[in-house]
């Protein structure tokens, strides 16, 4: 296990039990970056603990539908890298079904982790870029979009919706942000 530049960029990665959160933490490691891998079972990171040491990856269990979770993750963060450079909110999960056979707890579901789980770590990563990263470091909030945010498929519509409420609210809080705070916020 070599130990990474102490000088590289950390990244919070949602979701990286497998798909693209899972290959995306593979690369940036590959890359010789630091990774925070989130996943709801850290179990299912084996492989990865195996061959990085703790100063290249940090796997944090975290439900993204709390924000007691989120905070303390992030203080977490903090004590173990001291900072953040980049946040991918990447996890997520599509529902299909037909909108009348879907019930209000799926649908509200859909929307809690494919919307308000990324609105949660933005907004807390907003924070954590401007109070506890080093002055003027800033950050990068990377949000993962879908075809399915401005282009609606049969069966998918509450998919569809987060994905769109996401984009809107990414644009928006893009806007919202000082320059000076040096925070980006990219779909």
């Amino acid at each position: 296990m070599s130990s990474p530049n102490p000088q590289s960029r950390v990244w919070l990665v949602t979701g990286t039990s497998s798909g693209l959160g899972r290959s995306l933490a593979e690369e940036v490691l590959a890359a010789g970056e630091r990774v925070i891998a989130t996943t709801r079972r850290a179990s299912g990171l084996v492989s990865l603990t195996a061959v990085h040491s703790p100063e290249s990856l940090l796997v944090l269990e975290l439900d993204i539908l709390s924000n007691n979770q989120i905070k303390a993750a992030f203080q977490q963060i903090r004590r173990h890298f001291s900072r953040v450079d980049v946040v991918v909110n990447n996890a997520g999960y599509a529902l299909k079904g037909e909108v009348e056979g879907v019930s209000d707890e799926l649908a509200m579901m859909q929307m809690d982790v494919n919307f308000w789980g990324p609105v949660r770590i933005s907004c807390e990563a907003v924070r954590f870029f401007r109070e506890e990263n080093p002055a003027n470091v800033g950050g990068h909030i990377l949000n993962i979009p879908s075809a399915g945010g401005f282009n609606a498929n049969p069966s998918m519509a509450y998919y569809n919706t987060s994905k769109f409420a996401l984009e809107g609210f990414s644009e928006a809080l893009s806007k919202e942000i000082p320059p000076e705070w040096n925070i980006k916020v990219t779909m």
